[in-house]
């Protein structure tokens, strides 16, 4: 007779237990389906205390946590997840949930211990080297950020997006021969690999290579023609070393037909303006940008300088000599640690070859660009 109750008795247990169960997925489920955040809380909440044990709760809980800004209990959540995991041997599980939580170290802001928990994931999965690659980049860390990649690299040698991203990384560390050859292997992976071909013509910009440079960044725009960064990037090299005035014309007025607002393809078309004789143009636009309240010192001064040098080019010397001396009180207004950065090779030419300005009043411009505070 005990016997036959102990049965019973244990029979009973695993259909309440096996009933707990069956309530604990109804409610998950209805934590899934419902839209409403405070009824998914209250849903996933049921199913924790009916199935303590269940994974999946945890995990669908905490992003619920993380909507509500709540990163220190989603992450609580997590880890009684991660520890079901581990005990269960679920290796995919686990690194799923590991990287959940480096996802939320990140977003509240907690990068080094983001990057354990990434570290721990590349542990399992050696392809999660990359990712351990990009949050080291993102925190200025490149060299370690460099070695990171590598050692995705072993499993993965032709990845683009990873050669790239070394590039990238020794660009920051100002290695550009180094930057230059794994952009060189990324475009060779993939030679529709637009943002590689835009960072290797920039390296071979900074490298002096001018012809190859506008080369790359021109197989770079027939993939995207709508970049803005490297049609600007064209029409610098094109203006200030090519000095080809038209070519440097044509891309500066495709970048601003892509974004009207941006100001330094609004500048650059007012300083390309000059040598194509439209003058009163190249002071409107100029005047465009110093109404604009975040136009930087850089602008202003390439802008009060565009619209002296177009008097002078059409002989109006009172009016360019007025502008220039508003120029220099402005300058005087800048912190004395100021430096410009503003590439003044092609209007400097521009000017040189002008046979309308007085000779006395080009070495009066070019001894101001000259003065200027370059860096």
């Amino acid at each position: 007779m005990k016997k036959i109750l102990v049965a019973v008795l244990t029979y009973m247990a695993i259909a309440t237990s096996v009933a707990w169960a069956q309530d604990a997925m109804y409610f998950y489920k209805r934590g899934l389906e419902s839209s409403l955040a405070n009824r998914r809380v209250g849903y996933f909440t049921r199913a924790i205390e009916l199935n303590p044990n269940s994974s999946m709760t945890y995990e669908a809980y905490s992003e619920c946590l993380i909507v509500a800004g709540k990163y220190d209990e989603a992450i609580d959540d997590l880890q009684i997840s991660l520890k079901t995991k581990k005990a269960e041997d679920d290796q995919s599980g686990t690194v799923a949930t590991l990287r959940d939580i480096a996802r939320i170290m990140e977003e509240k802001g907690d990068l080094d211990e983001s990057l354990e928990y990434l570290k721990l994931v590349a542990k399992i999965d050696p392809l999660a080297w990359s990712e351990v690659g990009l949050l080291l980049s993102k925190m200025n860390l490149h060299k370690k950020s460099i070695s990171a990649y590598k050692k995705f690299l072993k499993k993965a040698p032709e990845n683009a997006d990873a050669l790239y991203n070394i590039g990238w990384a020794y660009e920051q560390r100002k290695y550009f021969s180094k930057a230059l050859e794994y952009y060189d292997l990324a475009v060779k992976s993939n030679p529709d690999f637009a943002l590689a071909l835009s960072g290797k013509g920039t390296i071979l910009h900074w490298l002096g290579k001018n012809e190859e440079a506008a080369k790359a960044f021109e197989e770079s725009l027939a993939i995207e023609p709508r970049n803005l960064l490297v049609l600007k990037n064209l029409t610098a090299i094109y203006y200030d070393f090519f000095y080809d005035y038209k070519g440097a014309l044509s891309y500066a007025q495709r970048a601003l037909n892509i974004d009207p607002k941006d100001i330094s393809a609004k500048s650059n078309l007012a300083e390309i303006l000059l040598p194509a004789n439209r003058y009163k143009e190249a002071r409107d636009y100029a005047k465009q940008v110093l109404e604009l309240d975040d136009a930087t010192p850089n602008h202003r001064i390439a802008m009060y300088f565009v619209i002296s040098t177009s008097y002078f080019l059409e002989g109006r010397v009172q009016e360019g000599n007025r502008n220039l001396e508003i120029l220099t009180n402005y300058l005087k207004s800048l912190p004395k640690t100021f430096t410009i950065n503003w590439g003044y090779e092609g209007i400097s030419k521009v000017i040189a070859e002008s046979n309308s300005i007085q000779e006395n009043y080009k070495t009066k411009l070019l001894q101001t660009i000259r003065s200027l505070p370059h860096a």
